[in-house]
């Protein structure tokens, strides 16, 4: 009975530091580089696991940005209006 019990718990340490080791590779190769790919505002493609940076639309179409207009908020007026009398 005794070299069961040392055999159960050898079995269920090995697969726990196994199960500890496939996590530490999963996140050293998939969930770390994601991080840190995000951290820097790049895109990350998952299909591929490629940081990638953005490209403006404007660096393709050689067009450069104007600045829009500034919009004013409209303006807010101090009396309350009136219910039409009959």
């Amino acid at each position: 009975m005794f070299r069961m019990i040392n055999r159960t718990t050898m079995l269920f340490g090995g697969v726990f530091l196994i199960a500890c080791l496939v996590a530490l590779v999963y996140h050293v190769f998939f969930v770390w580089p994601q991080q840190e790919c995000d951290q820097r505002g790049a895109w990350w493609d998952s299909k591929d696991r490629q940081c990638l940076t953005p490209l403006p639309i404007w660096r393709l179409t050689g067009r450069e940005l104007k600045p829009a207009a500034q919009a004013q908020p409209p303006a807010v007026s101090a009396t309350k209006p009136t219910a039409a009398k009959k």
